[in-house]
């Protein structure tokens, strides 16, 4: 076949045509900017079994704005998807998506991060606020859990016998002793009253901090004591004590931010262990530890510890009839 003489100059108006094209295309582009930004940690592989990501102890972290370019016909798409539920702007994170797994604080660069987005596709990321967000991967180690069985308030209760009444779990490597428990949830009154004449049979849950349960493979068989008729309902004022390790005592004092939701206690108890509860020094203990001076600008939250006397608590008469209360803290140093 014989090739026109010109045809050089065919593909280079076309090759020309198509610059023109894509460059007008291009000129079209708008920005439009996007907020509250949700970035969540993915959940774990079995790989991944012994690490867990989070954003300073929570599972996500809100990106206040980000500026994406496009055709003005993508991004409309986009905000439209995203205010009727279609599709939401959560990007999801994983132990891959770092380039350094090992275990500290990471820097993230969320334009860099976006980019990598299935869900972007099509738009370029242009800026983003904040530029960078911490990501901590918290190495986990198996550890021992004492059970604990909770109510339907998630009330701690008391239980004849817990078989077994410990568990092996992978837990962050920095939990001190106190949070060394797995929950057993009797969740409704029927459960509880079914467990008083025979081991009622359930799964233990893990709870890291602002997370999902962790549900745990060992089945728990849970037996309650038999009712005791006399209990009643009771409320108090409580006094409020801090328990410091001997690395914190007399370096920082303690400045509660809710103390009010935490001072008001509700309980059932008989005559006598309403007497002894009420007598004691402190009615509510809250555990300061040493991880909680690292940086004493930022709020801790602990669950308190309610100081019923052991003895009328090993005997079922006793127990919290609220929420479980969670302090809100600050540490001041003492000059």
């Amino acid at each position: 076949m014989k090739v026109p003489k010109n045809y050089g100059k065919i593909i280079l108006v076309i090759f020309i045509t198509i610059l023109i094209w894509v460059w007008a295309d291009k000129a079209q582009d708008i920005e439009e900017t996007f907020s509250g930004i949700i970035i969540k940690v993915a959940k774990s592989s079995p790989a991944d079994n012994d690490l867990w990501l989070n954003f300073d102890g929570k599972k996500i972290v809100t990106i206040k704005s980000i500026t994406l370019k496009g055709s003005s016909h993508r991004l409309e798409k986009m905000d439209r998807d995203r205010k009727t539920g279609k599709k939401s702007m959560e990007f999801l994170i994983e132990i891959d998506d770092l380039e350094n797994n090992k275990p500290g604080v990471k820097d993230i660069d969320v334009k860099r991060f976006l980019e990598k987005s299935s869900d972007l596709k099509g738009v370029d990321v242009v800026g983003c606020q904040p530029e960078t967000v911490n990501i901590t991967v918290s190495k986990l180690v198996e550890r021992e859990l004492k059970i604990r069985v909770t109510g339907p308030k998630k009330e701690i209760l008391t239980a004849k016998k817990i078989e077994p009444d410990t568990v092996k779990a992978m837990v962050p490597e920095s939990w001190s002793p106190e949070q060394l428990f797995a929950d057993v949830r009797l969740a409704t009154d029927s459960e509880i009253t079914q467990a008083r004449s025979t081991a009622l049979e359930k799964v233990a849950k893990v709870q890291f901090p602002s997370d999902n349960p962790r549900v745990l493979p060992d089945k728990i068989k849970v037996l309650m004591p038999p009712v005791t008729e006399d209990r009643k309902s009771y409320s108090i004022t409580a006094t409020i004590g801090f328990v410091y390790s001997r690395n914190m005592d007399e370096k920082y004092e303690t400045k509660l931010s809710n103390e009010s939701d935490i001072q008001r206690v509700s309980f059932k108890a008989t005559p006598a262990a309403k007497a002894a509860f009420e007598a004691q020094d402190f009615h509510v203990l809250i555990p300061i530890l040493d991880e909680d001076a690292a940086d004493i600008t930022k709020s801790q939250k602990r669950k308190v510890i309610y100081n019923f006397p052991i003895e009328f608590v090993e005997k079922g008469e006793i127990k919290l009839d609220q929420l479980h209360g969670e302090a809100e803290f600050k540490l001041k140093a003492i000059q």
